[in-house]
């Protein structure tokens, strides 16, 4: 008999899938924004911008596919045409050599890992049970980081031997088309309970579950939970502080002029943060009471490394530790928050609430993305992590507030 703190196989099947699709967008995500930069010639505020539009669109599509996963009853159908979508984009990154093209395919991309998203991590989800709910959202998170971890190094390795971007972004193809593989023979759905009870019961003339999923709308998101609300709230507010690790890339580089193969291993070395993060976050949430203990902790990490890196035009040692940190604190805002929102919703809106979450954050991502850019380009580079410090801190604060009324037991945070 399996016990109820096993990982599902299917899980395990989620997290390769997401570990090769990580690993094909990160070789072409270490180098992406350094090639518009560098080669391309565009400022900081127009990196910050593109990168913020394509990952709105991408945020969107997160909302919708969360709710038509929910819809349909079918997240694997939503998982597979994300992962085409990706690996139709590898062509278009590889081969041009202008803006707009580029911006085409890197939008095709993020549309496609938004498609995949939601409905992945609510088939995460559907096959967690109570007792290993955190561990199956930390395992995720942490094989879909270490894919990132080995894509950042394969990259390093490439750029090193190739010396060609284009080249490059042709290699990260291949991990595409496993990751496809693992999500045609491997990912399935959830049986759905009920569908049981139907057969036990034709006769009765039981209507099935599916039918009712027609009746789900988009404003069924009004009678989420207040909790589900607040943690959202904070959510934004933890997307808002972070400045995009695309953009410490581009001030590592500058600040300390180091060649241009050396970046992704900065980006190993944040996912490596992330992913150890992830999974001991997912083990330590099953245990404690207070989970918004994890919270805070996430923002003070956030706030140290925004330090390290206004200390480390000085000391390369200290910019490796703020990646790390940042990694880090990224990790905890991935698996534990996320974990935390989808705990609150009701089964047939999970899909759904993951959606709006994802939405939301989108937006609070394009509007610091934006302005982290054009502080960038105005101002001396460290001003972009002083912002950052002054939103971790209002955030932190927050979660210090939330933390103390929901425990008081107050009507209208339970």
């Amino acid at each position: 008999m399996k016990s109820n703190q096993s990982i599902p196989s299917v899980v395990i099947a989620v997290g390769l899938m997401s570990l090769f699709l990580n690993m094909s967008l990160t070789i072409v995500f270490s180098y992406f924004n350094i090639y518009q930069h560098d080669v391309l010639h565009l400022n900081l505020s127009q990196i910050g911008f593109l990168e913020g539009v394509v990952n709105y669109l991408s945020y969107i599509m997160k909302l919708f596919s969360g709710y038509f996963s929910d819809l349909i009853g079918n997240r694997k159908i939503l998982i597979m045409s994300g992962v085409i979508l990706v690996l139709i984009s590898r062509p278009i990154e590889s081969s041009c050599t202008s803006v707009m093209p580029l911006f085409i395919g890197r939008t095709i991309e993020r549309l496609g890992n938004g498609l995949q998203s939601t409905p992945r991590d609510a088939l995460v989800q559907d096959w967690a049970n109570k007792e290993n709910h955190h561990r199956c959202f930390g395992l995720k998170a942490a094989m879909a980081y270490s894919g990132s971890i080995i894509g950042a190094l394969l990259a390093s390795i490439l750029f090193y031997y190739f010396r060609d971007f284009q080249k490059v972004f042709w290699c990260s193809c291949l991990p595409a088309i496993i990751s496809l593989f693992i999500v045609i023979f491997f990912v399935k759905n959830k049986p759905n309970d009920n569908n049981k009870i139907v057969n036990r019961n034709i006769h009765k003339k039981t209507k099935s579950r599916k039918i009712n999923r027609s009746k789900i709308k988009i404003k069924d998101i009004k009678n989420l939970s207040a909790k589900y609300w607040t943690l959202l709230a904070i959510s934004i507010l933890y997307a808002m502080a972070q400045v995009s690790e695309s953009m410490c890339f581009i001030y590592i580089k500058n600040t300390r002029d180091i060649d241009v193969w050396i970046i992704p291993l900065f980006y190993a070395i944040f996912n490596i943060g992330n992913s150890m993060s992830c999974y001991l976050c997912g083990i330590i949430a099953n245990k404690l009471k207070r989970i918004e203990s994890i919270f805070v902790f996430g923002i003070m990490i956030l706030i140290i490394s925004d330090v390290l890196f206004i200390l480390c035009q000085a000391n390369l040692f200290m910019a490796t530790i703020a990646m790390l940190l940042l990694g880090v604190y990224l990790g905890i805002a991935n698996s534990t928050i996320v974990s935390s929102i989808s705990n609150t919703l009701p089964k047939e809106l999970i899909g759904t609430g993951l959606g709006v979450y994802n939405f939301t954050v989108a937006l609070a991502i394009l509007f610091s993305n934006t302005l982290f850019g054009i502080i960038a380009e105005k101002k001396p580079s460290i001003t972009t992590f002083c912002v950052s410090i002054i939103m971790a801190s209002i955030a932190l604060i927050v979660m210090l507030i939330y933390q103390e009324v929901k425990y008081m037991n107050w009507k209208y945070v339970m």
